[in-house]
């Protein structure tokens, strides 16, 4: 259900992100369309509570690979054939599928690999289907087939890329300005998938250490499916020297890399706990006729490797050529043709890849961005998951996007009494001042919706079956009126599995974005029937004490997501930005996630507490505090112009005043207080102490 209204007007983009927009400004919907395309999935994503009817049409149209055309199955080819022993590949997670594409009339070949690439950092894993596990020559597959899908795809085939996170709206210190505060154990599952790629090369002038073996065996870096070192390390190089050689090639010395002199390949520093994908080995030792120089019993690893992709590519050749034989008029694709290709030039020298039979042996020598490759050369894939950290950016489907400022374990997030505990913390102004208060819509029917399974929960432990899907009647009724038409003419069984699937998952309602009934009333017959559960909450202080807030505050679930907006990038600008009080500010694209503004709050000071700091500590130690420009001397006169300003911005208010102190216009109360202690008191010259 794409539309609820039946006229022709078309829909735009932001009909598909959610079921509010409608309470938008519409920068904030086209800022929305923006980060949607930046959204990194986590591994496990979830449906929201509030379902938009996109769902089915986007998972048709995500990254997936599907079957292009119906198609007679030729041949079915495994990268790697999986065996045991300790130098047997472990793991094969790609195949090539070679068929007749019957749309076409040639012969054609897709692959499913282990991952989708569309960002240079981050990935989605692909899922094989049960149909390529049973896939066989002589089998039909039909068009469209899914052969392989991500996981932002569900067992029920509808799309989801975010993940439900229970929002609070405080004015917490570190929410200020755009920040968030995250909880720990949220983030853990946010974490997006990251990919990349190590590679290595030994041979006529390097040796591989040991890094991955033991005295019995040489492994010198890890197989397919296996993890990565905690160090990071994936190849230690060693040079050889004809003098230390009987020393360097002692098997102690072999399993330690020399971090001074090796030549050593780590994945990124931010790769915790990585592991490969796939292996790629580049063996030229039977290009020529040159005996190696690698030592025996180092190359064993790389060589299985090696053998594995030559054997997966002979046969990719031979189901070809066979096909051929029997059909000499068949047309190749241009994927397959580019494959067979890559096949024939595994082996450049072989009889079955030269193209004159008769020409010299060993002519050909492989070259690799304009040089030489040595005996062996070894492609890493690596995949892990992403770990965020305070300068990571976030968003939810309104255009609300923020940054990690802090991060809090569960204990310490803000939790109501009912048991209920914040995932996130968002300024509770800002919905107002941007404009989109969607996401309060969206948070507390969300709350709704989550507390209406509670009361089912509760009613079916004393067997009210009638009283629950009442229950669950109301409250569809309120929210979706097109979905209540579908539960009030259910059977009783289909009224049991109704209630079992709000028991085991959550109540979902059907709200599209074009709707007529959500507004100001909706919420008023949701508090007519059952407000969502909402009280203090409890946090911890900056005294490391637990309080509880003066007033109620709602904590409900939304989507969320993260942006591929990486909090490592350096800054770039030349000039001191300013905030809207006129203050150096990092908050823009290019500088709020660079270090050191990424480890702080968004606001470390306000103007008074910048006042102060320059009366107690100086102006350089101020700048060293503040300096967010890569142009010192620019930052310097932003300062300076704000420090003489004559009606200087009173941002009273925004910082908590319990914990800095509280000043207007040039602020004297916190040197007096420091001043005081040595017994020197400040006297107004125009009267008045």
């Amino acid at each position: 259900m794409a539309k609820y209204k039946s006229d022709v007007r078309a829909q735009g983009a932001m009909a598909a992100t959610g079921s509010f927009e409608k309470f938008n400004s519409a920068s904030r919907s086209a800022m929305l369309v923006s980060q949607i395309s930046q959204n990194c999935a986590p591994e496990n994503p979830e449906l929201p509570f509030c379902l938009n009817g996109y769902e089915l049409q986007l998972a048709r149209y995500t990254t997936s690979i599907k079957m292009p055309a119906n198609a007679l199955i030729v041949g079915v080819g495994p990268r790697f054939m999986v065996g045991r022993g300790f130098m047997a590949v472990q793991k094969n997670n790609h195949k090539t599928i070679i068929f007749f594409n019957e749309k076409k009339h040639e012969l054609d070949v897709i692959e499913t690999a282990p991952f989708s690439r569309t960002h240079d950092i981050f990935a989605n894993e692909f899922k094989e289907q049960h149909v390529v596990r049973t896939m066989q020559p002589g089998m039909r597959v039909s068009e469209g087939t899914l052969l392989a899908k991500t996981n932002t795809i569900t067992k029920d085939n509808l799309y989801t890329q975010s993940l439900n996170a229970n929002v609070v709206y405080l004015s917490d210190p570190a929410s200020i300005e755009d920040g968030i505060r995250f909880n720990t154990e949220w983030l853990k599952r946010a974490q997006p998938l990251a990919a990349g790629r190590v590679t290595g090369e030994w041979g006529s002038t390097r040796f591989p250490r040991n890094l991955y073996g033991d005295d019995e065996t040489y492994l010198p870096f890890p197989g397919n499916g296996e993890k990565i070192r905690d160090d990071g390390l994936v190849f230690a190089l060693c040079k050889y020297d004809p003098i230390f050689d009987c020393i360097n090639m002692l098997p102690e010395m072999l399993r330690e890399p020399d971090r001074v002199h090796d030549q050593l390949v780590h994945v990124p520093p931010d790769a915790r706990n990585a592991y490969v994908t796939n292996v790629d080995v580049i063996d030229t030792t039977k290009d020529t006729s040159q005996i190696p120089s690698t030592p025996i019993g180092m190359e064993t690893m790389a060589a299985i490797y090696a053998n594995q992709k030559t054997e997966y590519f002979n046969r990719i050749l031979d189901i070809c050529e066979e096909y051929q034989r029997k059909n000499p008029k068949v047309k190749f694709s241009d994927a397959l043709t580019n494959l067979m290709y890559k096949a024939y030039g595994n082996q450049p020298n072989s009889p079955r890849s030269r193209i004159n039979k008769h020409a010299r042996t060993m002519a050909i020598k492989r070259v690799l961005r304009g040089v030489e490759v040595d005996e062996y050369h070894i492609r890493i894939d690596i995949a892990w998951r992403f770990q965020l950290d305070n300068g990571c950016k976030g968003s939810g489907t309104h255009g609300n996007k923020g940054v990690g400022c802090r991060q809090s374990p569960p204990e310490d997030m803000y939790t109501d009494e009912f048991g209920n505990v914040a995932d996130i913390v968002l300024y509770g102004a800002g919905c107002v001042a941007r404009l989109n208060p969607g996401q309060l819509y969206e948070q507390y029917i969300g709350a709704f919706c989550r507390d209406i399974r509670l009361d089912v929960i509760a009613m079916m432990q004393q067997n009210n079956v009638a009283g629950a899907f009442a229950h669950i009647l109301k409250a569809v009724e309120i929210l979706s009126p097109p979905t209540y038409e579908l539960y009030v003419r259910k059977t009783q069984p289909e009224q049991l599995k109704a209630i079992e699937e709000v028991v085991n998952d959550k109540l979902y309602a059907l709200i599209p974005d074009d709707n007529d009934w959500i507004g100001v009333q909706t919420i008023l017959d949701i508090n007519a029937f059952r407000a969502p559960n909402k009280s203090r909450v409890r946090f911890k202080n900056f005294k490391g004490e637990y309080e509880w807030t003066r007033a109620p505050a709602l904590i409900g679930p939304v989507q969320f997501f993260i942006l591929d907006k990486s909090s490592f990038k350096p800054m770039s600008v030349a000039v001191a930005r300013r905030n809207n009080f006129g203050l150096p500010s990092t908050q823009n694209k290019s500088t709020k996630v660079a270090y050191p503004t990424n480890v702080q709050a968004p606001r470390v000071y306000a103007e008074d507490e910048i006042r102060s700091l320059f009366a107690v500590a100086g102006g350089r130690a101020a700048m060293d505090v503040i300096e967010i420009s890569t142009n010192p001397v620019a930052t310097e006169m932003a300062v300076t112009k704000c420090f003489n300003a004559d009606s200087p911005a009173n941002v009273r208010g925004i910082i908590d005043r319990n914990i800095l102190p509280v000043g207007s216009g040039r602020n004297t109360a916190f040197v007096e207080s420091i001043m005081m202690v040595g017994g020197i008191g400040i006297t107004n010259t125009k009267g008045g102490e």
